[in-house]
């Protein structure tokens, strides 16, 4: 919705445009349209980005279940600080995970685990692994995808490398992400998923990547202009946006199939011809 209005706001001010263009198709000239437009703009803009929280009630993961939590923006990629969001997160993951059968999550979050420790009842993997990283109250944590500085993952490419480790996709996911990231990120789990078990714990009032008061419009503005829309298309396969959901460098961060039993069964090897099985 929020998305909509925005580009709502783009019609209005080339409404205006048109108008100033030819008078005689309606009675609107360019001074209406951009106050009008930029008004809608700015006022989505602020109102998603101030006002707007996600509503219900919170969910308690249930028994057996796959976790899915989603890094939010980090404070520094360089010198590995997680920023406040991941820090949320990586509690509230903490506080909530102990039912669940397995988590995969991405490097943010995986650094604010290790700042959390053992008193909070994460455990490193004491041998660096590509997927395995360690475990969070004994339940395994593991990479949605190769991590690299150079190569940037959309969302909707992060859920497809995570649901090509499993063998048979998860009956029931928790989808664990910043409360303005969530409705962008579930309608892409979706899109991959044959069957809905996405399950939405509702993590409530997760803050943006540090305390300065500009992060929540800077993020507004490219959820609304630029990361809803382009997944958006490519959710759809529309082109040009299909060669970004096709790109390579998704192939280059994918990770191989889980450990059992969650990646793909085995397949047995038949016994050479003329020894009895």
């Amino acid at each position: 919705m929020y998305s909509l209005l925005a580009y709502l706001g783009g019609v209005v001010i080339v409404l205006g445009i048109v108008g100033s263009v030819r008078p005689d198709w309606m009675d609107f000239g360019w001074r209406d349209g951009l106050f009008l437009g930029l008004g809608i703009i700015l006022l989505t803009l602020f109102h998603f980005a101030y006002v707007h929280r996600p509503r219900g009630p919170s969910v308690e993961v249930p028994r057996d279940s796959v976790v899915f939590a989603l890094a939010f923006e980090p404070e520094d990629k360089v010198t590995e600080l997680p920023g406040l969001g991941n820090r949320h997160l990586a509690c509230w993951l903490a506080n909530n995970t102990s039912r669940a059968a397995l988590i995969l999550t991405q490097e943010a979050i995986i650094w604010a685990l290790r700042n959390l420790g053992a008193a909070h009842g994460y455990v490193p993997n004491p041998t660096p692994a590509p997927s395995l990283v360690g475990h969070l109250h004994n339940v395994e944590v593991h990479r949605m995808h190769a991590h690299d500085l150079t190569i940037p993952v959309r969302t909707l490419e992060t859920l497809d490398c995570a649901l090509g480790r499993f063998g048979k996709q998860p009956d029931t996911i928790v989808l664990v992400t910043h409360d303005k990231h969530y409705e962008r990120t579930c309608r892409d789990l979706r899109s991959l998923l044959d069957t809905d078990g996405i399950v939405n714990p509702n993590v409530k009032k997760v803050p943006y990547r540090s305390s300065c008061y500009c992060n929540p419009l800077c993020w507004a503005l490219r959820e609304l202009f630029v990361a809803r829309p382009i997944e958006f298309f490519q959710r759809h396969k529309v082109w040009p946006f299909t060669r970004l959901w096709t790109c390579t460098c998704r192939e280059r961060v994918k990770l191989g199939p889980l450990p059992p039993p969650w990646g793909p069964c085995p397949v047995p090897v038949p016994p050479p011809a003329g020894v009895n099985s």
